[in-house]
């Protein structure tokens, strides 16, 4: 620690940014993550700082820490600087975040239990402890099954209206890294919060297809009590309204929904006022019910059966609305042609679009073919519209519906969390304390959600991975791998021989140069003694001389 704050050295680089040092430690793993007096990791310091690569570089170490080591005071320690950095870390929305989210859930003891639940699986249960009895979760009588008992390693919000608990909220909202909506933290942290917020969900479907049912009596009747039932709930929508501008701001306008709301309420309200006065316009009855009708519809949001359908029926008009440009010009452009070859002198509705439009239902009435003009059109007219245009846009709507099954798992716990965001703003009015505690999770031990018909393409992926990956290339895959490591081994072993007799030749080389320096260190004395006598011999010489 470097200061009374428990700021650590970890802290520090990644403010500066020293990529070097931090990767030096990770590698040899001697780096500890700890949060300071804020409950802050480095990983939050390096987000606020920008530095994208020791954010990767911090979330890739905790991962493989989380996956492993054991459970120590390290692996502790390092993700109990989640509890207050996970906001950030979504909201940075790395590549990999979902990748650490998916190993954070961890087994309390990895072993399997047998006992009888208390109720329908998954069963959550939070407190202030980090690991859970698992007679907490069971029952005394009845059949036992294998149960596992999961919990998150740091404390979360789970208070829903509580500012901390709208901040992870929004976090997970605002993730760009979707990812994050298959893992199973995030799951259990969705679902926890919609047990709490569903009996508020629950409630405000009711209002909007209770306001539905009353208009339809104002509508029928001149009672005055369905006007002022209408009016009481609209009131009652628009307060609902207004709490959610309150805490959103700006952002509230975003919501192309919010500003139906708004528009509906305005219109609603005008009409209840009129019809008072038996005043009625029945453009503006069209539009109140239409607005009132579509509004309706996110009412089936608050069901688990019927919210995909609505984000299905979403995507389909998103997808579809280049096509209607091109399918609208054509129709108009065959009501034209039409007109012409008919000699219609006055142009209409009926003659520029309901005509050709008619062809997709198989309404041919008012298209003659007296003449060949007339003949032509009608032949281009079945052809575009009721063959070329009603096959793509049957191919649009079924592109659509595969890309939406390869995501429905995605677009589910998304449009939960957007309604879960919707409850925690009301909730906010009433200024609720935080409460972070562990959340432990039991399910069962081997049976797996995701088993049912998820649709084609789903299907064809999963068969491709499960079965002709696994089944059929992996095995040739192991062989061959079996088979490159059998003449790894070989060649080792070669290596290992032809080094040794290396080794041997440079041993025997090593000895004839030591015997041919030791032959040459004996020539070398005989040349020296050689050289003596020859020195003896001239000096007996030059004695006999004299």
């Amino acid at each position: 620690m470097l200061s009374n704050l428990r700021f650590s050295i970890a802290h520090f680089l990644s403010m500066i940014g020293i990529e070097s040092i931090i990767v030096k430690f990770t590698k040899t793993r001697e780096l500890i993550l700890i949060p300071d007096n804020f409950g802050h990791g480095p990983i939050y310091y390096s987000i606020k700082s920008k530095h994208q690569q020791i954010t990767d570089i911090l979330i890739e170490y905790i991962c493989d820490i989380a996956q492993n080591e054991i459970l120590d005071i390290k692996k502790y320690v390092s993700l109990k600087t989640l509890e207050y950095d996970l906001p950030e870390m979504l909201i940075n929305s790395s590549l990999i975040i979902d990748k650490l989210l998916s190993v954070v859930l961890l087994s309390q003891d990895n072993s399997v239990h047998f006992g009888i639940p208390q109720g329908q699986l998954p069963i959550k249960i939070t407190n202030d402890y980090a690991l859970c009895n698992f007679e907490n979760f069971t029952i005394s009588e009845g059949e036992t099954i294998p149960l596992i008992v999961e919990h998150i390693p740091f404390k979360i919000s789970i208070r829903i209206g509580t500012a901390s608990s709208i901040n992870l909220i929004s976090a997970i909202l605002e993730c760009k890294n979707k990812e994050i909506y298959r893992t199973d933290i995030i799951e259990h942290i969705i679902t926890q919060k919609w047990d709490q917020a569903k009996l508020w969900v629950y409630f405000y479907t009711l209002l909007l297809w209770s306001n539905l049912l009353i208009l339809f009596f104002v509508l029928t009747t001149k009672n005055i009590i369905f006007l002022c039932l209408s009016l009481i709930i609209n009131c009652i929508l628009l307060i609902w309204e207004g709490i959610q501008f309150r805490i959103a701001g700006k952002a509230y306008f975003e919501s192309t929904m919010n500003i139906v709301d708004l528009i509906r309420f305005y219109t609603t309200t005008v009409f209840i006022l009129l019809r008072y006065f038996s005043i009625e316009y029945t453009t503006l009855t069209w539009i109140m019910i239409t607005l009132n009708i579509i509004r309706g519809f996110t009412g089936f949001r608050a069901f688990g059966n019927t919210r995909y359908y609505i984000r299905l029926l979403q995507m389909c008009i998103m997808r579809m609305k280049d096509f209607l440009i091109i399918f609208i010009y054509a129709t108009l452009s065959l009501g034209l042609m039409n007109s012409v070859s008919g000699n219609i002198e006055a142009l209409s509705y009926q003659s520029l679009w309901s005509s050709p439009f008619g062809l997709i239902v198989g309404q041919t009435d008012q298209f003659s073919e007296t003449s060949i003009v007339q003949i032509v059109t009608y032949i281009l007219a079945v052809t575009t519209n009721m063959i070329i245009m009603l096959n793509m846009i049957i191919s649009i709507l079924a592109d659509v519906f595969d890309e939406f099954q390869l995501s429905a798992e995605i677009y589910n716990f998304s449009e939960m969390t957007e309604v879960i965001m919707e409850i925690e703003q009301i909730l906010s009015i009433w200024k609720m304390s935080d409460d972070f505690k562990y959340l432990h999770v039991c399910s069962h031990a081997y049976d797996k959600s995701g088993n049912e018909w998820k649709g084609k393409m789903i299907d064809i992926r999963d068969f491709i991975r499960d079965k002709f990956l696994n089944n059929d290339l992996k095995p040739l895959f192991d062989e061959n791998k079996k088979q490159i490591m059998a003449t790894e081994v070989k060649i080792k072993s070669l290596d290992e021989k032809v080094a040794a007799n290396f080794k041997s030749v440079d041993g025997n080389i090593a000895n004839i140069e030591n015997k041919m320096n030791s032959f040459e260190n004996r020539v070398g004395n005989i040349e020296g003694k050689i050289n003596d006598i020859q020195g003896n011999i001239q000096t007996i010489l030059s004695i006999l001389s004299k």
